[in-house]
């Protein structure tokens, strides 16, 4: 439509993941003719894959998983790598608990810091990207679901854990940036 009404305008369209017939659909859309497409390799070199195979209960697993995690943030603070963990939503509020319980009044930095949620060392998905991207941020672990994946560019970015597997390869490349 808009294209019919500007036709001298050029037109830009984004998108991080989209699949063949999503982007037919939005050309048809947005009446593009010929459009310039770029599109990237999501292979990196600088990822590394490995995998766990899943024992027990869930909270058996969870707890099995977190952890290790909280223990080394425990121990490292701010010096932990920035990890994303990517958890179904139904999970995201019981590892932000754990972490809660396990780390206790050290999950705040400095030691003598305020127990407010801009001095913990671990986020819910909502925690604020501006915070994730800083060079001097206190999140290490943000407990995230697949909605955090979209658009997210931050380069500190260490690890990051799928707890259970991605249902599409759409969200496997959202979780995996």
């Amino acid at each position: 439509m808009l294209c019919a009404i500007f036709p001298n305008v050029p037109v830009v369209a984004l998108t991080a993941t989209a699949s063949k017939t999503d982007i037919s659909s939005i050309k048809e859309s947005l009446n593009l003719r010929k459009p310039l497409e770029v599109i990237g390799n999501p292979n990196r070199p600088n990822i590394h894959y490995k995998k766990v195979f899943r024992k027990g209960e869930d909270i058996e697993f969870f707890e099995e998983l977190l952890q290790p995690i909280a223990c080394d943030l425990k121990a490292k603070t701010v010096n932990y790598p920035i990890t994303i963990m990517y958890l179904p939503l139904r999970w995201c509020g019981f590892a932000f608990k754990f972490f809660e319980r396990h780390l206790g009044s050290e999950q705040y930095y400095p030691s003598n810091a305020q127990p407010l949620p801009e001095n913990r060392l671990f986020a819910q998905y909502h925690a604020p990207r501006q915070e994730l991207s800083s060079a001097v941020s206190k999140v290490r672990v943000v407990f995230a679901t697949v909605a955090m994946g979209m658009g997210v560019d931050i380069q500190s970015i260490r690890t990051v854990i799928h707890a259970e597997p991605p249902r599409t390869v759409r969200e496997y490349f959202q979780e995996t940036g």
